[in-house]
Formats: C-alpha cells, structure tokens, sequence
C-alpha cells in the first residue's frame, strides 16, 4: 500500500510496503539488495531508528517470510504485535 507515516508537521517519517492501519506496526519486504547495497543498508537502518522514534513497530519481511514453513513463524510475529496493541482478532494463512 506503501501509505507514508506523517510526523506532527505533516512530513513523510517513512513510507512502508505495508502499514496495518489503526495500529502502529508496518511491514517492510527487504529483498536480496537490501542487504547487498551498502546506501540501501544505511537507509534501512535510518529507517528503522526514525519508526523506533515515533513508537512504531516496523516487521521486516523476507523471502523465506512468505511460503511455509516460514509463513507460519512470520504471522505469529504479526499476531503478537497486534495483540499486544490490543487487536483481538487472529491471522489466518491462505495459501492461493
């Protein structure tokens, strides 16, 4: 959805791949160059210090996150957040 978080001025803090709306956590999908490309890493790192500084839980989200076994491990990172910030509901995988 790549929606921007906005600080108290209106200025983008980020801009996530993913933002679960009502709750402060986004989800970013870091592919292989983000570890290979030293300014892509040095963004990341920002990044992530900047969500830590407005209190957001930014997930980071890899390959191996998106078919199981891997699924199951990531969505129940997913689900502790969000009932940790009070979310009731439970996650459930799909496979297409």
């Amino acid at each position: 959805m790549n929606e921007p978080f906005l600080d108290q001025w209106g200025r983008v803090i980020v801009q996530p791949d993913l933002r679960i709306r009502g709750f402060r956590i986004t989800l970013d999908y870091e592919g292989d160059h983000h570890r290979t490309q030293r300014r892509q890493w040095m963004r990341d790192v920002r990044r992530f210090r900047q969500l830590a500084g407005v209190e957001m839980v930014g997930l980071r989200v890899v390959a191996d996150d998106l078919e199981p076994p891997g699924v199951y491990e990531f969505l129940d990172e997913v689900q502790g957040e969000l009932d940790r910030q009070g979310w009731t509901g439970r996650l459930c995988y799909r496979p297409s």
